[in-house]
């Protein structure tokens, strides 16, 4: 057996290094929650189903080979802005971050003072704090107030990003100059408290997150260094009367989030608002990781006398399928997979657990003079919900992993009325069997040859399974009943 020497200094002593500590000087010894996501590399997805795009004048944005474009185009004034649907909710005591990639264009004018090319936590308005090009020059910036304080890169108290020998910003051990126009990995971080440290990092080709810049907010001003640290994702590129150069920054993926501890009952929440400009297939995701339930709303404020959304979920953030929803409220109810706008306001429920993700996507235009506010509202499981599994013991306790062959039966699909009927006969050789709820209805089971009763027993909502494990098995009938005629029951068994 080889071991691998632990580093030592001068007198034998074995050097250590603690994790990485978060603005506080506390070790983080857990994942940082991400309350912000995008990834603009998802197919069948544009950069308005990650945030609130606006463009003026030749201004535009796209997504493809794996990154979105914001570009400001040729002419002499023009903008291309995105920022987030949410933002990030601050914990006092716990430090905020924000992760994401750029790329940016070198700037041709020198006359260009009012372009700009930014990114960062930021509501492009009033607070925030970010990087990029102030006209010619790159830099960071703080925003407070609707005041932007700007710091060029000389002027940085932090690695230069120059190749100097001193620097950290390394390829295999050897500094480099940092390349803005390629695709470089950078971090935002602070604390807040209204006054504690914010720091702008990079990460180097060696993967080391290397400091370019510090603001060292204690003892500096009577003032918080912002105003309001519950901030958006932002990317905003500008041209006011610059030359014909298109300015483009380009963005793979962003995140950002708290080292606090996740909060137990609200995962993520999303909302935008439409309007009749608003362009078909616009759409608001939320991620359903550590989801339970989730509510969808849709709240009208004005006349609103058609339009269509529809409601999705992915289990793949690549394919998406449509979400039947039980809708117990109104004169019609039943399941649903779209809503009618001119219906009203309305606010739906449905279990996501499994699902990657999930949106309402505006799938027929607004007409009228109201405006829709569509929301989502992702709920986490319940610490009641937690599954306690015991060590086995004794007979139970296997050494090697059972080898068991299956066999899989012939597929069967059974139409389930609302009288108790056989779904799956009698078989002594069963080791297994399927269940799927492939209907828009209830329905139940009864076992060992009993009759069903609805909603009672082992019951599936539409799209519910129920896999027969050991403690829900017998190799005797199988009954069922559904809550409407004509339900369809998929069904495999196995022996």
């Amino acid at each position: 057996m080889s071991y691998i020497p632990l580093p030592t200094d001068i007198n034998n002593n074995v050097l250590t290094t603690i994790s990485q500590q978060d603005i506080f000087g506390q070790v983080v010894m857990a994942s940082r929650t991400n309350q912000i996501t995008a990834g603009f590399f998802k197919p069948n997805t544009t950069p308005t189903d990650f945030g609130t795009v606006t463009l003026t004048g030749s201004g535009t944005v796209a997504s493809g080979s794996g990154k979105a474009l914001f570009q400001t185009g040729t002419a002499a004034t023009a903008s291309c802005s995105i920022i987030s649907q949410a933002n990030i909710t601050y914990t006092p005591g716990y430090e905020i971050f924000t992760i994401f990639s750029l790329t940016f264009t070198t700037p041709t004018d020198p006359t260009a003072a009012n372009s700009s090319q930014y990114g960062g936590l930021w509501d492009t308005v009033a607070e925030g704090f970010y990087i990029g090009y102030n006209g010619t020059v790159f830099g960071t910036s703080v925003m407070t107030g609707g005041i932007q304080t700007f710091t060029p890169r000389a002027s940085w108290n932090g690695d230069l990003l120059n190749g100097n020998p001193q620097s950290k910003f390394t390829r295999a051990g050897v500094p480099e100059a940092i390349n803005f126009t390629y695709l470089n990995l950078f971090r935002i971080r602070f604390g807040w408290l209204g006054a504690a440290p914010v720091l702008y990092e990079v990460c180097s080709p060696d993967g080391e997150w290397v400091l370019f810049h510090s603001i060292l907010e204690p003892n500096l001003s009577a003032n918080p260094s912002i105003r309001n640290p519950d901030l958006p994702i932002a990317i905003k590129v500008t041209k006011t009367g610059s030359d014909s150069t298109n300015l483009a920054m380009s963005c793979a993926c962003f995140a950002g989030g708290t080292a606090a501890p996740p909060a137990v009952d609200v995962v993520n929440y999303i909302q935008n608002t439409w309007t009749s400009s608003t362009a078909t297939n616009t759409a608001i995701t939320a991620s359903a990781l550590a989801a339970g339930d989730c509510s969808f709303s849709v709240i009208i404020t004005g006349t609103v006398s058609a339009g269509v959304i529809t409601f999705e979920a992915t289990p793949d953030g690549v394919n998406w399928f449509l979400l039947h929803i039980s809708d117990l409220y109104g004169t019609n109810p039943g399941v649903i997979t779209t809503y009618n706008l001119a219906s009203g306001s309305k606010t739906l429920s449905k279990s996501i657990a499994g699902f990657l993700n999930v949106r309402i996507r505006l799938s027929t235009p607004i007409t009228g003079s109201g405006s829709v506010q569509a929301e989502i509202r992702p709920s986490g499981i319940s610490a009641t919900h937690i599954v306690q599994v015991l060590q086995p013991t004794g007979t139970n306790l296997h050494t090697v992993v059972d080898n068991v062959s299956l066999t899989g039966n012939a597929p069967a699909a059974v139409s389930v009325g609302i009288t108790s009927t056989s779904v799956l006969a009698a078989n002594a050789s069963r080791n297994g069997a399927v269940f799927t709820n492939t209907s828009s209805h209830t329905i139940s089971f009864g076992l060992s040859g009993n009759a069903a009763v609805l909603n009672s027993g082992i019951t599936l909502s539409p799209n519910g399974t129920w896999v027969m494990d050991k403690f829900t098995f017998t190799t005797g009938a199988i009954t069922a009943i559904a809550s409407a005629a004509s339900s369809n029951l998929a069904v495999q068994e196995f022996q």
